[in-house]
């Protein structure tokens, strides 16, 4: 496949399972990319997006579910349901276990 996009027989070499996703995509944050405080997160927006949308505010903010509550959260997942008219929140997390 490498030699045929070399030779420019294809455009682009592709991943088999590889679908295109209309410009949506899992957005996810790691835990430098957000503030956890109060039962609160914070989420920065880039700049990009703030361009392409500008009614669109600098930063997310949502409550943390009770459940949560005294865990260290590590990573947020964004993924899209229904071509993007609605988002769920994945949260990854550590418990944190006293010794």
């Amino acid at each position: 496949m490498l030699r045929s996009y070399r030779n420019g027989d294809i455009d682009r070499p592709s991943l088999l399972g590889d679908l295109p996703n209309d410009g949506l995509s899992l957005i996810a944050f790691s835990e430098n990319a957000f503030i956890s405080q109060s039962g609160m997160v914070h989420l920065d927006i880039s700049r990009a997006i703030s361009k392409e949308f500008p009614d669109a505010h600098r930063q997310l903010i949502f409550k943390l579910p009770k459940l949560l509550e005294g865990k260290n959260v590590q990573k947020i997942h964004i993924p899209h349901i229904y071509e993007g008219l609605y988002f769920k929140i994945k949260h990854c997390y550590e418990k944190v276990t006293k010794l």
